[in-house]
C-alpha cells in the first residue's frame, strides 16, 4: 500500500463496513485514524490581508528580513509579531535578499552595501547567461 497516495487510501476506507473496525481498516491502508476526521480550515479573511501586505513590502525592500518587516506592520497597525511573519514568509517563499560581508583587501571597504550587491548579482548573472547562450 505504500506506492498509493495518502488521499487515494484515505478514500479506500469505506465508512460503516459491517466486517472490519474502522481502526482495523487504518491499520491495514497504513492511516492514522486522525486523517479520516480531519477537515481543512477555510483560509482567515485577516491573514489573508496580511499576507498580502507582507508580499506589497516585500516587492518594495526585498532586503527586508521577518524581524525588519514585522516593525514595519507593526507601525502600519497589524498585529504581527516576527515568528508570525516569518512563518507567513516561509509560507509564501519569501526570503530576505542579503549581502555577505567582505573580508578581503584593507584597502577595500570592510562590508559591501546594498546597492553594490545588486549591481554585483546583476552583473554576474548578464554573464552567467551569455556564456549558457554561447
Amino acid at each position: 500500500m505504500g506506492t498509493l497516495s495518502r488521499s487515494t487510501r484515505r478514500n479506500l476506507v469505506q465508512p460503516g463496513h459491517p466486517q472490519a473496525s474502522l481502526s482495523l481498516r487504518c491499520r491495514l491502508l497504513g492511516l492514522c485514524r486522525s486523517t479520516l476526521y480531519y477537515r481543512p480550515q477555510a483560509p482567515d479573511p485577516d491573514e489573508l490581508a496580511l499576507m498580502r501586505r507582507l508580499d506589497e513590502l516585500y516587492t518594495a525592500h526585498p532586503f527586508y528580513g521577518s524581524r525588519q518587516m514585522s516593525r514595519h506592520l507593526v507601525r502600519e497597525g497589524y498585529a504581527a509579531g516576527r515568528h508570525r511573519v516569518r512563518r507567513l514568509m516561509r509560507t509564501m517563499g519569501l526570503e530576505a535578499m542579503k549581502c555577505l560581508r567582505f573580508r578581503g583587501h584593507l584597502n577595500r571597504a570592510p562590508w559591501r552595501s546594498w546597492p553594490a550587491c545588486t549591481r554585483a548579482a546583476a552583473h554576474q548573472t548578464v554573464h552567467r547567461t551569455v556564456g549558457t547562450s554561447v
